[in-house]
């Protein structure tokens, strides 16, 4: 799960459809980046969930860290936002990473990568967090 970080601050800056254009890039940028068997959805607001089936959690947390570096490294301009001559923007985004176990239905696999994602976001943001799924272990950043 990814979350768009500071992302109101995007659109208070730059305005509503320029939010809608970066966060259509930012879906094209992450098909770009995962397999055509790879699941790329909108969860809500500026939120991306991303399933990669049969893949580890080690596997699962270096897609994500790719895809943190494509998007904080890509240069978002529409138009003329930002105004010509200005720097295009960047951005960047938190991630949750969770996996399924047998014992574990879509809702708590969403869960499992939500509760990665708010330390995520609680510690700085532009980061991912992995779920390791014990319930007893806070989650850990990726080394």
């Amino acid at each position: 799960m990814w979350d768009r970080d500071r992302f109101k601050e995007l659109n208070d800056r730059w305005g509503h459809p320029f939010g809608d254009f970066v966060l259509a890039e930012t879906a094209g940028l992450v098909r770009a980046n995962v397999r055509e068997s790879d699941i790329v959805a909108r969860d809500g607001g500026e939120e991306l969930v991303l399933l990669l089936p049969e893949t580890t959690l080690d596997d699962a947390a270096l897609v994500a860290e790719k895809l943190r570096g494509a998007v904080g490294s890509h240069a978002f301009r529409s138009g003329d936002t930002p105004q010509r001559g200005a720097k295009p923007t960047r951005t960047t985004i938190s991630a949750g990473v969770a996996t399924a176990g047998a014992d574990l239905d879509e809702d708590g696999l969403i869960g499992r990568a939500d509760r990665a994602l708010y330390p995520a976001k609680r510690e700085g943001r532009n980061r991912v967090i992995v779920d390791d799924g014990d319930e007893g272990d806070e989650p850990g950043e990726v080394p």
